[in-house]
């Protein structure tokens, strides 16, 4: 970072790169960071759907990945995934069908259980198929939250013999939002501040709005190392949820 620092410093004409930083700042101070909340996002442990009022927690040392059509939720005991889908007349069991249908090979699941969680009723049915390491274990669990058109499930994939493995505490987590969670959520956001005197890398951390590695991410975030001070009237960029 230092060489980076000498390097950039030698280019241009002095004070160019503090007026072109403070034109940065100025540009991202208020952008969204990170998920568009209305195709959900991980608070903490839970990852939020408001836009569907949905909410589910991923146990501590899964890794989490968004994108447009699924969350993968992986561990060193398997994987699961959530999606949504249309529903048709045939309810949740014929549902559950077309979701193995699609995952395609030759499994044939069982029979389709019932089971709930904080008061939502789901059905799932495992399966098990060949894999490039081996026989696994599938699982699916539906939800029809509000009766709709719209369900929503979890596919888990486990070592054969193992079932749900480390996935029963994840697709028991589901629940409802309440509408007033659900309206007040709000994007992360970037906030440019101006560094007070007495102020540390510290006291910006605590406003991080992640629960995991808060003076790391800043760190990262503003290009500065661990131990290096912060000078007063100096603009630094954190993420805050607003």
């Amino acid at each position: 970072v230092k060489r980076a620092r000498e390097k950039a410093g030698a280019t241009g004409k002095a004070g160019n790169g503090a007026r072109s930083r403070d034109a940065l700042l100025d540009a991202v101070d208020g952008m969204v960071w990170g998920d568009d909340p209305a195709k959900g996002f991980l608070e903490g442990q839970e990852f939020k759907l408001p836009s569907q009022r949905l909410a589910f927690t991923v146990p501590k040392g899964f890794a989490v990945s968004n994108s447009d059509d699924a969350v993968t939720i992986s561990s060193t005991g398997g994987q699961a995934s959530f999606a949504g889908g249309r529903i048709g007349m045939g309810g949740l069991d014929d549902y559950i069908g077309q979701v193995f249908t699609a995952l395609g090979g030759n499994a044939r699941p069982g029979d389709v259980r019932a089971g709930k969680a904080s008061g939502i009723d789901f059905r799932y049915a495992f399966a098990r198929a060949n894999s490039n390491a081996g026989q696994v274990d599938v699982g699916v669990f539906a939800y029809r939250p509000d009766n709709g058109s719209t369900a929503y499930h979890f596919v888990t994939l486990t070592r054969a013999g193992q079932g749900i493995g480390p996935f029963e505490p994840l697709v028991e987590s589901m629940r409802r939002m309440p509408a007033a969670e659900a309206q007040g959520v709000r994007p992360l956001r970037i906030k440019v501040l101006k560094v007070k005197a007495g102020e540390t890398a510290d006291t910006f951390a605590r406003m991080m709005a992640f629960p995991d590695a808060p003076l790391d991410r800043f760190l990262v975030l503003n290009a500065l190392e661990r131990g290096e001070k912060l000078v007063p009237g100096q603009r630094v960029k954190v993420i805050v949820r607003s």
